[in-house]
């Protein structure tokens, strides 16, 4: 069975070898990064996260593996980010429009531009999602992206109102990223792996010092990098369309690094969000309902898909033997859940 649960830090080494199998996926993915440095201090992080930390105001990373549980392997991970920007600055770029008037030429000029911004600040932010290439089906793509759903839904106190999430922005075969192409490269001179390799380290402070603070005129910019605004690369279409099916929504923010879509929604109106439930775990066999069930303990967070049966209206539901021990849990003890339609589980 898949399972869900935060990253422990005996997970290192193995997510160092996930990562590093599959470099040519996570190109343009600044917070998967096969560093030691920073993978710990990102498990300190959700142990600091998980273990209940007082300071829910500030920003905390709930970073999460995907583990196959028969043989012990990590195939994937997740993250959702409390309260974003409140340690280190986070930047997007917001897409504007400009009127330019001639009254006495009786012309109107309406122009697109792009401005610097810090509007996501104190935000949650979900992110960090990536599948091993091996392991993509039996719906786990469904389970990255639900479990943190979950996750907030039965502690929403840790989580802002608002929800984004910065889809990875188009690339051309060949992985040139003509947005950073485009623009970036004429504010700031390096490459976009290097620019990308830094704000993965958290040294973002050249974003502020070296882009203009003034608003940056689409129609200047190179036709490739234009056709670049608000695309999201290719692998990312079906998280994309997930996240849409979800009640996410762009509002014309863009990443600045790739120009890929930023999305967001009101975390009360994520679909999974409002229609999950807590019930109680009975036994018996599962009916054959598609479902993600989480723990409602926070320490020992755990979330699975799974079948399960709901009976006595809603306040009990029963599950396979298999899925009670991944879980942790016993009859009688409460566990959230939220029911999959064929919408929400094609990966």
């Amino acid at each position: 069975m898949r399972l869900l649960r935060p990253a422990r830090p005996s997970d290192v080494g193995a997510l160092i070898d996930l990562f590093t199998s599959n470099l040519d996926r996570i190109q343009g993915i600044s917070s998967l990064r096969p560093d030691e440095e920073r993978l710990s201090q990102r498990v300190a992080e959700a142990r600091h996260a998980f273990g209940g930390a007082d300071d829910v105001d500030r920003e905390r990373d709930y970073f999460c593996v995907l583990e196959d549980t028969e043989i012990g392997a990590l195939l994937g991970t997740t993250a959702t980010i409390a309260h974003i920007g409140e340690r280190e600055p986070f930047y997007s770029f917001k897409m504007s429009t400009r009127v330019h008037r001639a009254a006495d030429l009786d012309m109107v000029n309406k122009v697109e531009t792009l401005f610097l911004t810090n509007d996501y600040t104190g935000c949650t932010e979900i992110g960090s999602l990536f599948l091993d290439r091996a392991a993509v089906g039996r719906g786990s793509g469904t389970l990255l992206s639900g479990g943190r759903f979950l996750l907030m839904a039965e502690h929403p106190g840790r989580f802002d109102d608002k929800v984004f999430a910065e889809m990875r922005g188009h690339q051309e075969p060949d992985n040139t990223v003509p947005f950073w192409n485009g623009l970036g490269q004429l504010f700031v001179p390096m490459t976009f792996e290097e620019a990308d390799r830094r704000c993965a380290l958290g040294q973002k402070a050249f974003i502020a010092s070296m882009f203009p603070d003034h608003p940056i005129y689409v129609p200047l910019l190179p036709e490739a990098a234009r056709r670049a605004i608000g695309r999201v690369h290719r692998e990312t279409e079906p998280a994309l369309r997930m996240l849409e099916r979800q009640g996410f929504r762009w509002e014309r923010y863009i990443d600045v690094f790739d120009g890929g879509a930023t999305i967001e929604a009101q975390r009360s109106d994520i679909a999974w969000v409002r229609s999950s439930r807590v019930h109680l775990v009975v036994g018996g066999e599962p009916q054959g309902a598609a479902a993600l069930v989480a723990t409602t303990d926070l320490a020992d967070f755990r979330c699975i898909r799974t079948e399960v049966g709901v009976v006595n209206g809603e306040a009990t539901v029963s599950l396979g033997r298999e899925a009670r021990e991944v879980l942790g849990v016993e009859t009688g003890t409460a566990v959230r859940v939220v029911l999959l339609d064929a919408a929400g589980d094609r990966r």
